[in-house]
């Protein structure tokens, strides 16, 4: 895992490989935008089990044992950038799918492919829980298509009713052969997220698919956000004990 503004269009390059002349050259991530977008993280204190004051997803009380740990989640994801590529896949149909369509973020250049065809950082919108079923819906979407995008679909969870982030996350991407079938090197993405619950990511990732707004409302499996792209190999949840007993945690209780 690696991170540096333009370092996988620079990977690409030195590899060969056939779509890095369509990556974006200051992107840090092998899809072209930035993956800690403007208001997308929380204060730390908010995935904690005890949260700022009283986590509502948790029983935890200040003063218990984990009252300030959390959950860490580490994941490991190989990605299809030719498919992301493909040349039926100019910028406007890549930007909906990590972000929304009602509206979509940016329309791009006049060229939609070469260096990324578009922008790379614009902002995690917070546009309420139900986001997901107006984009499935087709309400007000970029011509009028029944589409659902990635960060609009975790908005159905990751967010608390007044818009306030409920995970912090630490993307990376990689380059590698592990988990790679036939054992060739293909770029990936790994992720690190905290949060008060385990139960929250499990319906971050529900939701992130959103399978059950794609099968009401007729949305083509094309059109939902990052699945098709994304083959997840290795998931992982870790308790993070708070600082005091991080170093030896519950040695004090045998």
């Amino acid at each position: 895992m690696f991170m540096q503004m333009g370092m996988p269009r620079k990977i690409a390059e030195s590899e060969g490989l056939p779509y890095a002349a369509r990556m974006n050259p200051n992107s840090p991530m092998f899809m072209g935008f930035v993956s800690q977008q403007t208001e997308s993280n929380p204060a730390g204190s908010t995935v904690t089990f005890v949260g700022p004051q009283g986590h509502p997803l948790t029983n935890a009380r200040s003063g218990d044992y984990f009252d300030n740990g959390s959950v860490q989640h580490l994941a490991h994801d190989i990605l299809d950038l030719e498919q992301w590529y493909a040349d039926d896949e100019p910028f406007t149909e890549r930007v909906q799918y990590m972000f929304r369509s009602n509206p979509i973020p940016s329309e791009g250049n006049a060229d939609q492919f070469v260096d990324g065809g578009g922008g790379l950082v614009f902002p995690a919108s917070f546009q309420g829980n139900n986001d997901a079923l107006a984009n499935a819906q087709a309400v007000n979407t970029f011509e009028g298509e029944h589409r659902l995008g990635h960060l609009s679909c975790l908005h159905r969870s990751s967010r608390a009713a007044d818009g306030a982030p409920r995970h912090l996350r630490a993307d990376g991407p990689g380059y590698d052969n592990m988990d790679v079938p036939g054992g060739g090197k293909l770029p990936k993405l790994q992720f690190s997220v905290y949060l008060p619950t385990a139960d929250l990511f499990a319906q971050m990732r529900k939701d992130a698919a959103s399978l059950d707004l794609q099968e009401k409302f007729d949305v083509e499996a094309e059109d939902n956000g990052l699945e098709r792209f994304l083959t997840a190999t290795r998931r992982q949840n870790f308790l993070v004990p708070p600082r005091r007993h991080r170093s030896f945690p519950l040695v004090e209780l045998h």
